[in-house]
């Protein structure tokens, strides 16, 4: 199988064009990688190549790379941090962007919309290797985010309830978290139900 440099799984067009500049027709050449199965096309413009060198590909860059700006949050990342106890498949993410829901030959990935100045924080990159990471929400964000996109008002004691018997998050381990997250998240959104989760933190702290 042929690959392209650098030898990274997760490549855009722009890579391709840049490592295929010296063919004749270098479109032609993607063409012929994509019908021979040297490259794999997770939607226009974004692709994945494997081979010997490289390694498997990540499908939280993955969710960054589709479509952006974004983190990968919600669901899949309150299981990234052991927060919740079942295996997510679907990639979830915020954005500032549209919601969007995108089926691609590696799963679904799919994007919420959050408010600027709430999107803006609370978030950081995870290093994969020397040249590949991938930004995905903190854990109080990833909880904060999940709460903000819930329709229906909140008291604290539902505010329990979705959290540890729906969300099924383990009381202990929201203990432990970071009250400034949560405090920041109530600051900057201006929601009641993130000063209702903000005050059941600062309780439990």
């Amino acid at each position: 199988m042929k690959t392209i440099i650098p030898p990274i799984p997760e490549i855009d067009y722009q890579m391709v064009m840049d490592a295929l500049k010296g063919y004749a027709f270098p479109r032609k050449k993607l063409s012929d990688m994509l019908s021979h199965g040297d490259l794999i096309r997770v939607k226009k413009g974004i692709y994945i190549q494997s081979g010997p060198g490289i390694p498997a590909y990540s499908h939280e860059i993955l969710a960054n790379m589709i479509y952006g700006p974004s983190y990968v949050s919600f669901h899949y990342a309150l299981a990234y941090h052991g927060l919740i106890p079942e295996r997510v498949e679907e990639i979830t993410s915020a954005t500032t962007g549209k919601n969007k829901l995108i089926d691609t030959p590696v799963g679904r990935f799919s994007y919420k919309h959050l408010g600027f100045d709430y999107f803006s924080f609370g978030f950081s990159r995870k290093t994969v290797d020397n040249q590949r990471g991938f930004l995905i929400a903190d854990p109080e964000k990833a909880i904060t985010d999940r709460v903000i996109i819930e329709k229906g008002r909140f008291s604290l004691v539902s505010m329990k309830e979705f959290l540890f018997d729906n969300l099924r998050i383990e009381p202990d381990d929201f203990r432990k978290l970071s009250l400034g997250i949560f405090e920041e998240a109530a600051r900057r959104s201006g929601k009641k139900s993130m000063n209702v989760l903000f005050m059941l933190k600062k309780g439990m702290t």
